[in-house]
């Protein structure tokens, strides 16, 4: 049985719908990467499957289970006591997301205190500890310092502590390595790695930067207006891309000896401008009248979805029988 299994996730900001049918399965130790520009709806799907949408947003569609455990019809109470302990989540800015006025060890050994009935001199014990397994210099003193006494890629590495602290089943990492240099964007990265290794934790994991997915990721999603265009397992996807805008978003990145970037032409669409069609239509170089209809997420090559007339129709004539639609609903 899948440890995360969420399926067609309707998901609206007043009458505007921003997830419009994301399905995502995920195993135990296995890292999912989640691409896409901004705007997509990577990190309202992270609020969604931690049941903390903001003010004003609502599931209006969808099932969420972990483990089993359908989250949607938790009491808050339950999913109080599940966050921190079965799931957890690192935010984008870890300086906005540590307390300013609490000492650094107390906000790693509050997990401890409220989620394994620690006592506060052992949960502080084990905060030190925590410390030290992710690299923190002078863990004991440094426990008694505050956030701003602290560099960012501390603070990522205290944030990250604090999510491994109760032994999570999955952790969902919203751009962790972000406002970090490239060096420190590795440490981090490889410091979840070896957490997740060690505790056979599922992380979601994601990021503008299609270098970091293709290093770290299993399996990739590539999200576009609320919607998964594409996924399959990274090698293969980011290897073989077969949506226009996986494509075009592979074209942009920098290359050596190229000193022109290519880039996708006009903006991604607003959610509330959306027609019945494919939403890359407007961008796409490659589209055609079938465009007006929304192609459903078609399983072309085993465990390889893709959202694309053409690529759909590609398929089909070199393979008919490995074609047929996705489980994931639309």
């Amino acid at each position: 049985m899948a440890l995360l299994r969420a399926e067609d996730l309707h998901v609206a900001a007043g009458q505007t719908e921003i997830l419009r049918g994301v399905s995502l399965t995920l195993d135990r130790g296995q890292t999912l990467g989640i691409v896409g520009e901004s705007g997509c709806g990577k990190s309202m799907l992270a609020s969604t499957l931690m049941a903390m949408l903001p003010t004003g947003c609502r599931l209006t569609k969808g099932s969420i289970q972990l483990n089993g455990l359908e989250l949607t019809t938790q009491s808050e109470r339950h999913l109080l006591e599940m966050r921190g302990r079965d799931l957890a989540l690192v935010m984008q800015d870890p300086f906005t997301s540590l307390n300013p006025v609490m000492r650094i060890g107390d906000q790693i050994a509050e997990s401890l205190v409220l989620h394994q009935s620690a006592s506060w001199g052992s949960a502080r014990r084990s905060a030190v500890e925590l410390m030290e397994r992710v690299g923190i210099p002078d863990p004991v003193g440094s426990a008694q310092r505050f956030p701003h006494q602290l560099s960012g890629g501390q603070r990522q590495r205290i944030v990250i502590a604090i999510a491994f602290a109760c032994k999570p089943k999955l952790l969902i990492a919203d751009e962790p390595t972000t406002a970090l240099d490239v060096t420190l964007q590795a440490q981090v990265l490889h410091l979840i790695q070896e957490l997740q290794r060690e505790e056979g934790t599922a992380v979601i994991l994601i990021s503008h930067n299609i270098g970091v997915i293709a290093a770290v990721s299993d399996v990739v999603a590539v999200f576009y207006a609320g919607k998964v265009v594409e996924q399959g397992p990274t090698k293969t996807l980011l290897g073989d891309p077969e949506h226009p805008y996986t494509q075009a978003l592979l074209d942009a990145l920098p290359r050596v000896g190229v000193e022109r970037l290519r880039t996708i032409r006009e903006q991604p669409p607003r959610f509330g401008d959306l027609g019945a069609g494919c939403a890359f239509m407007p961008r796409c170089d490659v589209a055609n009248e079938r465009c007006n209809q929304d192609p459903p997420l078609q399983q072309i090559l085993p465990g390889h979805c893709v959202r694309c007339w053409r690529a759909i129709e590609a398929a089909e004539r070199a393979n008919p029988s490995a074609v047929h639609q996705s489980p994931v609903s639309d």
